[in-house]
Parts: C-alpha cells; structure tokens; sequence
C-alpha cells in the first residue's frame, strides 16, 4: 500500500468534444511530446504521461481538454442529461463537472455553478466553448429549480 501511496499518480483528460475530436487530440498531444491512450473504459478520457507542466501545453491553454478523474465525470454521464438541461454544480471547485455537463448538453443546457475555492472564470467558459454558465452566490434570493445537482 505504501508503495502506491508513493507513486506518481497517473493523470486523466478528459475531452472537450465541443472543440476537437479524441482522435485529433491523441495526434496534437503527441505533437507536444505528450504520451497519450484511450481510458480503458471511458470514451472521449485520456491517460497522459510526459505532460511536464500541464498549463503550458497549447492543448490545455487553448480548452481542449480539461483534467478530471474518470469516476468524477460518471456522476454527469450517469444522468444521461437532456440537451436543454438545468445543471447545479453544488462543488464547483475547480469545476470538472460543471464541465463535463455543459460538454454533455452539446452547450444547449444551463450550467450553474457554486464553488468559491476556485471559482469558474469567463476565461475558463470561453475556453470550455459549452454552454451557458452561471456562477452563483450561496445566499441566492430567487429560487432555482434544476433538473440534475451534483455535490
């Protein structure tokens, strides 16, 4: 047990199907000198190795991808949301599911997110190209109603 402690955790990609294609990242990964494969039971999820410093890979600055375990996206795919959805990230630090969910909609839903560790930026919206966000406040006077929440 020890010796996984101490191991380099494996990192995961996941996909922004909005913006390119997993083929087209595996090819634009390896022109960075990034090592990539297919997610053995997750489609449009990548393990990455060799990334060196993630933030300074044009594929990540430029959103086509975004770092997210595979078992956290399942609570979005689970849900098998309808395109016009009204989604409630409840734990929207820094905002894998309300991504995952704005990708799910093909942009078509409504993606609300409160989270205040790290909030989601209109930088972090344009480069997701999904969807409409919200970032809302906890104390919220009007009420919401949603068709699916996260925690």
């Amino acid at each position: 047990m020890l010796m996984a402690n101490n191991a380099v955790a494996p990192i995961f990609a996941q996909v922004n199907t909005q913006r390119i294609t997993t083929e087209a990242l595996l090819e634009k990964l390896a022109g960075e000198g990034v090592t990539a494969q297919m997610h053995p039971w997750l489609a449009d999820c990548l393990v990455l190795g060799n990334t060196g410093s993630i933030e300074k890979l044009d594929a990540f600055r430029n959103g086509l991808f975004y770092v997210q375990d595979a078992a956290a996206k399942l609570s979005v795919l689970c849900a098998q949301l309808p395109k016009d959805a009204n989604v409630l990230d409840c734990c929207a630090a820094p905002g894998g599911k309300s991504f995952a969910a704005a990708i799910a909609t093909e942009g078509r839903g409504t993606v609300y997110t409160n989270g205040t560790a790290v909030p989601i930026t209109a930088e972090d919206v344009y480069l997701s190209f999904a969807g409409d966000f919200h970032a809302i406040l906890s104390d919220e006077s009007e009420p919401l109603k949603f068709d699916f929440i996260t925690v």
